[in-house]
């Protein structure tokens, strides 16, 4: 499988994971932190669905995440705790400063 740049490390996955649970109780098919790097190739990229390469999982199982976690606020909350741990750790990378 190929790994693109905008595929979250092992750390990063850490952190995101939990936010991603399953809450449908059912065993899960694919693999999530797959879909959530899809996400975030096509946030990164801009291209189509449909154009989601190869060894993401399919575009339609990708989508109907991002469309459940996007509903479920699971993307805003996911956003303010790490904003917060940021701002707790006092951690910014070089250049950018933490909007106040």
């Amino acid at each position: 499988m190929q790994v693109y740049p905008s595929d979250v490390s092992d750390s990063e996955w850490e952190i995101i994971a939990p936010y991603l649970r399953n809450s449908l109780g059912r065993k899960r098919t694919v693999d999530i932190r797959q879909v959530f790097n899809g996400i975030l190739y096509l946030v990164k990229t801009g291209c189509q669905w449909r154009y989601l390469p190869k060894g993401y999982p399919n575009h339609n199982t990708v989508f109907y995440h991002f469309n459940a976690w996007k509903h479920g606020g699971v993307f805003e909350k996911l956003q303010l705790d790490v904003a917060s741990l940021v701002r707790k750790k006092k951690v910014v990378p070089k250049g950018q400063p933490l909007a106040s």
